[in-house]
């Protein structure tokens, strides 16, 4: 999805970029104050303003929400899930609402391997590692869940300037 990036210094618009992969580049020729800002189609728009007061390595990053008022103008949903996935599904949920950790496993392993890359699978599947204290494992299936789903898209900016590396 083509992101529209927009970098301003004291009100000026100073650079313009469209995302690739989810990355937008810009030269930074002066330290200072600056705005970013991003528009995608179907999100709302976000800003932030950040500061460059010495030519260091950094990266920002911009999370763009859903817009709620496009909700039901053809978007979809998670997609529905076959009925043995639903099953297995459902019967993880409940072990893991009852705080049976390894029945919870069995049964989303079961599910995961029906609908790999089903978007409720992978979070809960993340869930269960949470609470199994696996935290790489959490954060790597919600990772995988946000590239699948257009809930929340993640944008980072990364900019290039004479003063060194910035990214943005």
């Amino acid at each position: 999805m083509p992101v529209t990036v927009k970098l301003y210094r004291r009100g000026t618009l100073t650079g313009q970029s469209v995302t690739s992969k989810g990355r937008a580049l810009f030269i930074l020729s002066n330290l200072g104050d600056y705005t970013i800002s991003a528009e995608a189609s179907g999100y709302r728009s976000a800003q932030k303003d950040i500061s460059v007061p010495v030519a260091v390595d950094a990266e920002e990053e911009l999370i763009l929400q859903r817009d709620s008022s496009t909700e039901g103008l053809g978007t979809s949903t998670s997609p529905v899930l076959a009925p043995k996935a639903k099953e297995a599904f459902d019967k993880g949920l409940q072990a893991l609402n009852d705080n049976k950790l390894e029945a919870a496993e069995k049964n989303l392993d079961e599910a995961a391997r029906l609908a790999p890359n089903h978007p409720d699978v992978l979070y809960l599947h993340g869930v269960l590692f949470l609470r199994q204290r696996h935290w790489e494992k959490a954060r790597t299936f919600w990772k995988r869940r946000l590239r699948l789903t257009q809930e929340c898209a993640r944008l980072f900016c990364l900019g290039y300037g004479i003063f060194g590396r910035k990214q943005i």
